[in-house]
């Protein structure tokens, strides 16, 4: 008995530094950022080990200073204070780091939750202290029940976080919806060119088009703008911009209020700038990519650099946030082998496409969770965007310098065409691909690659606007062939492509007419379903990328072809202005 008294007596100073140097500042910190962790108790369990680790360590020691000589032991006492005032030293630390009343706790120093952890810390320094200079006077019985009640105390704290992570709010919110419509599915293909979709089904997924059955491709389809932001107002409104109220033209989204009135809960998967404040539920692509890409515990490197600087003195919160982000980078590796695959980690590099992917993939397994009805889902897949990093099967193989661009966009189309194929299935085998509306377009195409036009390069022709911009008619063209391809609900015939004339301008009103609601009046296109036919001018406007277009600073072409007749007409609308309150307004 008196040996285990002194064993446990000659021990304090490894069990001090391991509680309260190792495992007490990660937990305080841990506690007060549960949720911002989103509760992931692997964070946790990293200094939970290393302090029993060191326990163990301890009491070995100790164990060996019993039964060896007393010179032995006397020096393992020394070693256990130096252990011991560290343990306080660094716990201190954490006490009055500046960062400790910040962002780091989760609280501002004026709240009362802060305060009260404060004052908890100072009482945790205060025990162990009056324990440390009073531990001859305290008997094993109690001695044995601090060091059980300590481990077990952060035990039970680790318990209980592991198992306090809420169920996502979103996956509650996208199954619970009671409208019986049927969903509506809108996949925007970013740079899809038509020409090269149709050349991409006809050689690689001709088989697939038995699959397509109710879907109308319109390959005469054109874009109305030759870049994304203009090309999505114009589409989400079915109206072109007359050079007034331009802010009240981008706000103007009839196409989410329509659905939004009748009852559909709607969810957008799209880049920051084409979500809504209209959606029920919705994901950035880089929020997508984060999440399907980045680590497991994405949080650990985070959460071992602070832990360094509130283990550290103030004068060296600086060097220590810096060797901690270089430790915890080591964790990571060590932790995670998902940190060492191959990514992207610029626009130049490819992450608009990579996110693509990505957000293609997360849309395929949210799926499952949705209900039969009354959905409306809104996808942006930056795909086959440049720069051309996959192959037709959406390997991802980083930028190929050797080879025709040509061939690595239509790689690229291919990489698209396969997710649509394995979307569409998924549909299938969910029962609802018939009683669903499937819409895929894109907002405008390649960035100059064509093959079913004149088959000549654009670079040798003559640009339209030499002094505004340098774009060649094959240019306009190529970049004015948007993808637009319609399922409407339980459309039973084959796959067909049709001839006729269309703009996206057409796609808000189609979707209106094939859900039987009432037409707004000032929509600009058709439904292009009607069997009426009606004689209008395909107009794509022209202007630099880099300034809004506005009625003075834009030129407007009126473009007539066919793809397998080829170029028939393209000109510049003369004074745009009577020429909108002619024809359009």
């Amino acid at each position: 008995m008196k040996m285990m008294a002194s064993f446990f007596r000659d021990n304090y100073g490894y069990v001090c530094f391991a509680t309260f140097g190792v495992l007490g500042i990660p937990i305080l910190f841990y506690l007060f950022n549960a949720k911002s962790f989103d509760y992931d108790s692997f964070l946790l369990l990293i200094p939970l080990i290393l302090s029993l680790a060191l326990m163990i360590l301890g009491f070995i020691i100790t164990s060996l200073g019993l039964v060896l000589t007393k010179k032995f032991n006397k020096a393992n006492y020394k070693i256990q204070k130096i252990f011991a005032s560290i343990g306080l030293i660094i716990f201190a630390n954490d006490l009055f780091v500046p960062t400790e009343a910040g962002a780091l706790d989760g609280t501002l120093a004026d709240i009362p939750e802060s305060i009260s952890f404060t004052v908890l810390e100072l009482f945790i320094i205060v025990a162990i202290a009056i324990t440390i200079l009073y531990q001859k006077r305290i008997g094993l019985l109690v001695r044995l029940s601090q060091y059980s009640l300590s481990i077990s105390f952060f035990v039970l704290i680790y318990i209980y976080v592991s198992s306090g992570k809420e169920s996502p709010e979103t996956i509650t919110k996208m199954a619970n919806t009671a409208n019986q419509s049927p969903n509506v599915y809108l996949i925007w293909l970013d740079g899809m060119q038509t020409d090269y979709f149709i050349k991409s089904l006809n050689e690689r997924h001709n088989s697939f088009k038995k699959e397509l059955q109710g879907f109308t491709l319109f390959k005469n389809n054109t874009s109305n703008y030759p870049y994304s932001l203009h090309s999505y107002y114009s589409f989400i409104s079915s109206t072109l911009f007359k050079g007034k109220n331009y802010i009240d033209w981008i706000n103007n989204d009839v196409l989410r209020k329509s659905f939004k009135q009748n009852g559909y809960r709607l969810t957008s998967y799209a880049m920051p700038d084409f979500i809504s404040s209209l959606d029920d539920v919705n994901y950035t692509s880089y929020e997508i990519m984060e999440q399907s890409m980045a680590l497991k515990h994405p949080y650990l490197s985070d959460f071992i650099s602070y832990w360094a600087v509130k283990s550290s003195p103030n004068f060296l919160a600086n060097e220590s946030l810096t060797y901690g982000k270089r430790i915890a980078q080591q964790a990571v590796r060590l932790l995670d082998p998902n940190h060492n695959q191959a990514r992207p980690s610029s626009v130049a590099e490819g992450v608009l496409p990579f996110a693509g992917v990505q957000t293609f993939n997360k849309v395929h397994q949210d799926e499952h969770l949705r209900h039969h009805s009354g959905e409306f889902i809104f996808t942006q897949v930056v795909l086959p965007h440049l720069p051309y990093i996959f192959d037709y099967d959406c390997n991802y193989r980083g930028i190929i310098k050797k080879g025709r661009d040509e061939d690595k966009y239509y790689e690229q189309v291919g990489c698209a065409l396969t997710m649509i194929k394995k979307f569409i299935r998924h549909l299938k085998q969910l029962d609802r691909y018939n009683d669903s509306l499937i819409l895929i377009y894109s907002d405008h195409g390649s960035a100059g690659w064509h093959d079913l036009f004149d088959g000549m390069p654009f670079s040798s022709q003559i640009p339209l606007n030499a002094e505004y911009y340098h774009w060649s008619k094959n240019s306009v063209l190529v970049r004015s062939s948007a993808l637009l391809m319609i399922k409407p609900i339980k459309a039973d015939y084959k796959f067909n492509i049709s001839k006729k004339e269309t703009q996206l301008i057409d796609i808000l009103p189609t979707l209106i007419g094939l859900m039987g609601w009432e037409r707004p009046s000032n929509l600009e296109g058709i439904n292009v379903f009607d069997q009426t036919s009606i004689q209008r001018e395909k107009l794509f406007t022209y202007y630099k990328p880099d300034r809004i277009p506005d009625i003075e600073n834009m030129d407007i072409y009126k473009i007539i072809y066919d793809f397998e007749e080829g170029l028939q007409d393209i000109e510049l609308v003369d004074q745009v202005t009577s020429y909108f309150e002619k024809n359009i307004d």
